[in-house]
């Protein structure tokens, strides 16, 4: 009974542990996604008239997107402000470093226009062909000029030092008196900081662990005396049926006869 009872408790123990350590796991991080390119307000259509007939209806000009992205090579970042060419049309990056642009389907020449301090051009011009109703997507890459070093402070030649010798003489030294703290000095330096950046990322494993164990344990305390109950009884059976089966000796009547005779 109480070895069953222990079981319980371990295993109840560790089942406790197990459901802590779960709920104390650190939930995956959902990744940041990038901006989403915002199509920009599609152009009104400009009619067309017919040489032939003034009252035929007038035919939609075909217009499609061209879109994308630039990129700084040397920071991995999308850069604002850069000028695209698009054919003869010229189109500002946004602040995420989007471009976009509604043109008339045809064959053009896209490629990224920079001034000589906004760094070097990786993409070369690409030529593209934008259908009626398509939309082109192209990245385009650029390399960023390094920042300008800083000027550093010329450090001062160290000078030699000539040994003077020193006269001990007999004046007095003069008191020494502490100098006035400022009013938002501190009383007490503390001796240590808290600990302001624990984590729980190294708990969940070892309430798992030990929560495993326990149940392992648990479980073994329960089966281990089922099968020394019944290695007992089959020992048992076997006795019971080797003592049915040998013939009592002869006289052995006799010799418990006489002893319960002498018995006064």
């Amino acid at each position: 009974m109480q070895r069953q009872f222990a079981s319980f408790t371990l295993m109840l123990c560790g089942a406790i542990m197990l459901a802590f350590g779960l709920a104390l796991a650190p939930a995956p991080v959902p990744v940041a996604a990038g901006p989403l390119l915002q199509p920009s307000p599609r152009p009104p259509l400009e009619p067309t008239g017919d040489a032939g007939s003034g009252d035929s209806a007038p035919t939609p000009v075909p217009y499609g997107r061209v879109t994308g992205t630039i990129i700084d090579l040397r920071t991995g970042a999308p850069a604002p402000g850069k000028e695209v060419l698009i054919g003869d049309t010229v189109v500002v990056s946004d602040a995420n470093g989007n471009y976009d642009q509604w043109v008339v389907s045809g064959f053009y020449t896209l490629q990224l226009r920079l001034e000589a301090s906004e760094g070097q051009v990786a993409t070369p011009p690409q030529a593209i062909a934008v259908g009626s109703g398509d939309t082109v997507l192209v990245h385009l890459f650029f390399t960023s000029a390094p920042a300008a070093p800083t000027a550093t402070a010329a450090l001062p030649t160290p000078t030699a030092t000539v040994a003077v010798p020193v006269v001990a003489t007999s004046v007095a030294a003069p008191t020494a008196t502490p100098a006035p703290l400022p009013d938002d000095a501190l009383a007490v330096a503390p001796e240590s900081l808290p600990n302001t950046a624990a984590s729980v990322a190294g708990v969940p494993g070892p309430l798992l662990l030990v929560g495993a164990l326990l149940l392992g344990l648990g479980a073994l305390l329960q089966v281990r005396p089922r099968h020394r109950a019944g290695q007992a009884a089959a020992a048992d059976g076997r006795m019971l049926r080797r003592m049915l089966a040998t013939p009592p000796k002869p006289g052995a009547e006799e010799t418990l006869r006489d002893l319960l005779e002498r018995e006064p």
